[in-house]
Parts: C-alpha cells; sequence; structure tokens
C-alpha cells in the first residue's frame, strides 16, 4: 500500500493533488469482536491489544490533521511499530527474523492452550 501511494503521488502530484498515507497501529474498535474463525464464526471479543489500543476518535483526528497539514507519510503508534518501521526499510533481514520468531512463538501458544 506504501509504493502504491508513494506512486499516486508522483503522478497527481502536477495536478494539486496531494497523498497522505496513513498507517495506524492498534485502534480501539470492534474489528475483532466481528472478525470470523477459521470456521467461519464470529470471534465474538476484543483481542488485548485491540483493547489497549488508541480510540478512534484519537486516531481520525489526526488522520485530518495530517490532511490539512499536507502531511505525506503518518504512522499513528507506540514507538516499537514506528522502530519496526525504520528496520524494515533499513534492515530489512531483521525485521523478517523477529517476525518469524514472534509467529512461532503466537503458534506454539495457540497449541499449548
Amino acid at each position: 500500500m506504501q509504493a502504491l501511494a508513494d506512486s499516486l503521488r508522483a503522478e497527481v502530484s502536477d495536478f494539486g493533488i496531494q497523498i497522505t498515507t496513513i498507517s495506524p497501529g492498534y485502534v480501539k474498535t470492534n474489528i475483532s469482536v466481528n472478525a470470523l474463525t477459521n470456521t467461519g464464526a464470529q470471534y465474538g471479543r476484543m483481542t488485548d491489544v485491540i483493547a489497549t489500543g488508541m480510540t478512534s476518535e484519537y486516531v481520525a483526528n489526526r488522520t485530518v490533521k495530517a490532511v490539512i497539514n499536507g502531511e505525506k507519510d503518518l504512522v499513528i503508534s507506540p514507538l516499537a511499530p514506528k522502530l519496526g518501521i525504520f528496520i524494515r526499510y533499513h534492515i530489512p533481514s531483521i525485521i523478517f527474523i523477529l517476525m518469524r520468531q514472534m509467529s512461532r512463538n503466537y503458534n506454539n501458544k495457540k497449541k499449548s492452550q
């Protein structure tokens, strides 16, 4: 999505159109409550990371401010995800190792439940 927004920004800039890419972290919404499980049933509960996420009002207000101010990119999240994005761009091999380990930890945790 980032690359698409960057390409679009370049293509429409001569027409006075500005593109703002918004990358929010976890937002406290009912998305996990309404999500479907692998069986097609509704998940029915809010995950911990979403429950402790930013309010939708905060994300909406920050998004409007970014668009009004002509910001090209906005990452709305705590420091750790922002560091992840930085590492992803500058040292991608490290982020893939970290993501693989997080996935393994998650899968092992699910198996033990």
